[in-house]
């Protein structure tokens, strides 16, 4: 995460504000869809998932660290994902920064 956040940071990106993702998953109806098809996925970002980056509330590995956005069956989700700071995204997985 660290590696992804400095090399956010070299493109003038940042963290989004909290509020952001609620945002998004009101704007984005027609998100596609993401798990039919998929294995159930464990520790990594959920196929078809967008995931807004935001500045983590503390260190707790067990607090939330951020939402994701999917849809799974034709339903719209918003949840909250937690993870330590050493995790590593996958090339195909899609995060939102804000621009600084």
């Amino acid at each position: 995460m660290f590696e992804i956040m400095a090399a956010a940071a070299e493109r003038g990106l940042s963290c989004c504000p909290l509020e952001l993702a609620p945002h998004l998953r009101l704007l984005l109806l027609d998100q596609d869809e993401g798990a039919i098809g998929f294995p159930h996925t464990k520790h990594r970002a959920p196929p078809g998932s967008i995931t807004v980056i935001l500045q983590p509330l503390c260190d707790d590995d067990e607090v939330p660290k951020g939402f994701y956005l999917r849809r799974v069956e034709g339903k719209l989700w918003l949840r909250g994902y937690t993870s330590w700071a050493g995790h590593v995204w996958q090339p195909e997985d899609l995060l939102v920064f804000s621009c600084a």
